[in-house]
């Protein structure tokens, strides 16, 4: 069976090396354990900690796609809907608000991503 590409796994907020395992222990709506992120692979045992400061770059992997989504959001609601400039921004702050949670988690997959290759033969470490 063939596996997911890197960004089908990145979506889906897989490790890298075996996408098999969860990058994250909780579901993204425990707000208060939201950021808690493993260390390193439950299945694989692929460290996710490569180095200290690591998702530094995953800060700008988010600011891109924030401003994407609010550009792209706020001219499909400004046009398609003919609402007034403020109305639109604070829609667009509302819809920002509801996916920020996904966005900060889907950076530092996609971020790790870059650095970590799939390995069809990683085994299971249990």
């Amino acid at each position: 069976m063939k596996k997911a590409g890197m960004l089908t796994s990145a979506l889906k907020l897989e490790c890298p090396k075996c996408r098999k395992a969860d990058l994250f222990y909780f579901p993204i709506l425990k707000f208060k354990k939201m950021y808690t992120m493993k260390s390193t692979c439950s299945y694989c045992g692929q460290n996710f900690n490569l180095e200290p400061g690591f998702y530094y770059g995953a800060m700008f992997i988010s600011y891109i796609i924030s401003s994407f989504f609010m550009l792209i959001s706020f001219f499909v609601i400004k046009f398609a809907f003919q609402l007034s400039t403020w109305r639109t921004f604070g829609i667009v702050l509302l819809l920002v608000a509801l996916v920020y949670f996904y966005i900060f988690r889907f950076s530092r997959s996609i971020w790790i991503h870059f650095f970590v290759d799939y390995d069809e033969n990683a085994k299971n470490i249990q």
